[in-house]
């Protein structure tokens, strides 16, 4: 009996500890699936905090993108604008532009070569005593406005388009005949 009474201790002592140990064990467990799930929660807020500055930084980038499109609209905008502008001006002053006298024709005419660029060349006659203001309104009909070209002479080189336009061509000397250079601002 003794030894029954013994062995059954032993039994509740082995049965006692096997529950023990699976206590642990489920406890490890469960402290593992709490840390997994704390690790879990603290990526999914990371990525969240993450996609939301992404979003945060493409919507500033699109932003700025919009922003630079209007600029560059503007300015595109403020060229045509201007461009329109200039065409009108030289459609109008091309009315007060004397016209040009005949090869072959009577009083002093003065024969003026415009050079635009190194292979263009533009020839008008004018008279002798036609004003500095009609050159230059000729030139300003063809596009070649005064704010954005000089007319140099080319000897000695000087900008006769900052001169009196009142003064005849005869006055600056580019009677009989004056090779002008037109060159940007």
């Amino acid at each position: 009996m003794m030894t029954r009474l013994i062995h059954a201790v032993e039994v509740f002592h082995e049965q006692k500890q096997g529950e023990l140990n699976e206590g642990k064990d489920r406890e490890a467990r469960e402290r593992i699936k709490q840390e997994q799930d704390m690790a879990y929660q603290e990526s999914l807020a990371a990525d969240r905090k993450k996609a939301e500055a992404q979003k945060i930084e493409a919507d500033k980038q699109r932003e700025e993108m919009e922003k630079l499109i209007e600029e560059q609209k503007e300015v595109e905008n403020q060229k045509q604008e201007k461009k329109l502008i200039k065409e009108a001006i030289s459609k109008s002053i091309a009315t007060a532009v004397p016209d040009e006298p005949p090869e072959d024709g009577n009083g002093r005419i003065c024969c003026l070569r415009f050079r635009v660029t190194k292979t263009e060349t533009i020839t008008r006659r004018f008279l002798a005593e036609n004003t500095l203001g009609d050159l230059l309104n000729f030139l300003t009909s063809l596009g070649f406005h005064t704010e954005d070209y000089k007319v140099l002479t080319t000897f000695p080189r000087r900008d006769i388009s900052a001169l009196d336009t009142s003064s005849t061509l005869e006055a600056l000397k580019l009677y009989p005949q004056e090779t002008l250079i037109l060159e940007e601002r």
